[in-house]
């Protein structure tokens, strides 16, 4: 199962130390149940947001757990180029076409999100867009097959 998973799912995990559903999305990454995919663009944008101050300043961040995983993260998923796709995608949020153009080129089963401006759109080619919670439940009835 292929996943992309957004910059606001990650930085959840990584400002949460209690068990939730994007927690278990991870771990099940970390054991090669599903496999992640980035892209550079998504990659960036995922280093930019956790260098911002806001996010340094939260008192569940810690620069080592968070160095720790973006390694992990970066040498543990499928990474795709965009740099030559024919798929052009524009979305209300600019910074969200990443997203969607990698959906596309990938055929990602699922994107994962807490942004409100992905999760309108719900789908896009034969990628579901999700929230931890909903793709969990999609999981599990995927095992029960």
């Amino acid at each position: 199962m292929l996943i992309i998973l957004d910059a606001s799912a990650i930085i959840s995990f990584l400002l949460s130390k209690k068990d939730s559903n994007i927690r278990d999305i991870i771990q099940l990454g970390h054991d090669k149940k599903i496999t992640f995919i980035i892209c550079e663009e998504t990659l960036s944008e995922l280093k930019l947001k956790i260098s911002s101050n806001k996010i340094k300043r939260s008192k569940f961040y810690d620069e080592r757990v968070t160095g720790k995983f973006i390694a992990w993260y970066k040498y543990n998923t499928k990474r795709i180029s965009l740099k030559n796709s024919k798929y052009v995608v524009k979305s209300r949020d600019s910074k969200d076409d990443a997203y969607l153009q990698l959906s596309k080129v990938s055929k990602a089963d699922f994107l994962i999100t807490f942004d409100e401006d992905l999760l309108t759109i719900r789908k896009i080619d034969e990628t579901k867009i999700a929230t931890p919670v909903q793709f969990m439940n999609q999981y599990k009835k995927f095992l029960k097959q």
